[in-house]
């Protein structure tokens, strides 16, 4: 009686527990790479005028950076001004392989609205027999449409919790399976790791009540 009193009390904990860790995993990861990208290189700079070291200010400086700019792009000139630097930045030999594919992942993250993910998708991954939730991208190129014989598509397959990476696959048209579902239910189903219902997009902890079960 105690042990299943203790498996229930377990596994409630982890319902509970999970979803904020995962939350604070994406939210570290993120200011992680902002510290590392922005944030030294501003501490570093500023140790050469203060006297202290002020802990988070490197951080902090990053934020009131990115929010500045983006009032700037919001405006009329700073809008013509950052699509002139875009314009700029695709005629870099490697840069403009980059630079639009890693403008269009940031936006799907920020507001998954982009057409070229509209489609949710399940495909087999990454043997047969196993399914993974991903966005179909578009057609495959043409050489491989060629050289496989049948229609071939593109899948992006998100990372679990943080899908700010992924896969990028390519596999016959007849392998994949749409979903009727939106990006924004696909999203939280793939950052809560299948926590998230793709029915309702509910908790699974929202169905145990005062009555957690006994066992997985």
């Amino acid at each position: 009686m105690k042990l299943l009193l203790l498996r229930r009390y377990f596994i409630t904990g982890l319902l509970v527990l999970v979803p904020a860790l995962i939350t604070l995993y994406i939210v570290v990861g993120a200011f992680n790479f902002m510290h590392s990208a922005i944030g030294q290189h501003i501490d570093s700079f500023l140790r050469q005028f203060l006297p202290f070291q002020v802990p988070g200010i490197g951080v902090v400086v990053s934020l009131a950076i990115v929010i500045l700019v983006g009032v700037l792009a919001s405006t009329v000139i700073g809008n013509r001004l950052f699509r002139f630097g875009e314009h700029l930045v695709t005629k870099v030999p490697i840069a403009k392989e980059i630079y639009p594919a890693a403008k269009q992942i940031i936006e799907f993250m920020i507001s998954p609205k982009d057409p070229s993910f509209r489609q949710v998708v399940a495909v087999p991954f990454p043997m047969k027999g196993h399914y993974a939730v991903g966005f179909q991208t578009g057609d495959a190129p043409s050489q491989i449409r060629t050289g496989a014989g049948e229609p071939m598509v593109s899948v992006f397959i998100p990372h679990s919790p943080s899908p700010i990476t992924g896969f990028t696959v390519v596999m016959p048209l007849s392998d994949v399976i749409p979903l009727d579902m939106t990006t924004e239910e696909a999203v939280k189903f793939i950052v809560s790791a299948g926590v998230l219902s793709l029915e309702n997009g509910e908790s699974v902890e929202s169905g145990l009540g005062e009555n957690p079960p006994d066992a997985l």
